[in-house]
């Protein structure tokens, strides 16, 4: 692996796309109120139109660049809108765990790799498809990859 790869806006953005355009696809279609409106140019897959709601950890200089790169991303994808909900970190676990677990929580959220195995016990988490990343490519992916069913759930990147 080439650990000097760097993480640039060009592909952070083209990485919460991917998320964004997963998540719109796989599961918030319940976001969406009567029949699904066609979709402009840009919009994610599927012609999602909607709400997606985006949990994430407080962390004052995190939160302003996620909030550049959400208002980034909604003009590239119109009719599209990211509630972006930055949590303090002494509860966003908690409230993930019970909300995931009531059926009721966020599209998508930023989550800890220490918090997957709570989360995934409780059966609330959908593993990355297979072919989201070259995997193999990654240093993490061997912690990263469960050991008893191959999926990768949670994921520390390594850049």
């Amino acid at each position: 692996m080439n650990r000097a790869k760097a993480l640039n806006r060009r592909s952070f953005l083209k990485g919460l796309a991917l998320v964004l355009g997963v998540g719109a696809a796989g599961g918030c279609a319940q976001a969406t109120s009567g029949a699904p409106s066609p979709a402009p140019a840009g919009a994610t897959p599927g012609g999602f139109q909607g709400t997606i709601e985006f949990w994430d950890w407080a962390y004052d200089p995190r939160v302003a660049f996620m909030e550049e790169l959400v208002a980034e991303w909604e003009k590239a994808h119109p009719g599209v809108t990211l509630k972006y909900n930055p949590l303090d970190w002494t509860e966003i676990e908690t409230k993930i765990l019970t909300v995931a677990t009531a059926g009721t929580g966020p599209a998508f959220s930023n989550i800890h790799f220490f918090w997957r195995y709570d989360l995934q016990r409780a059966g609330v988490l959908t593993p990355y498809p297979e072919d989201i990343f070259e995997w193999d490519d990654l240093i993490s992916t061997p912690f990263n990859r469960d050991p008893e069913t191959g999926h990768i759930y949670t994921c520390d990147f390594c850049y």
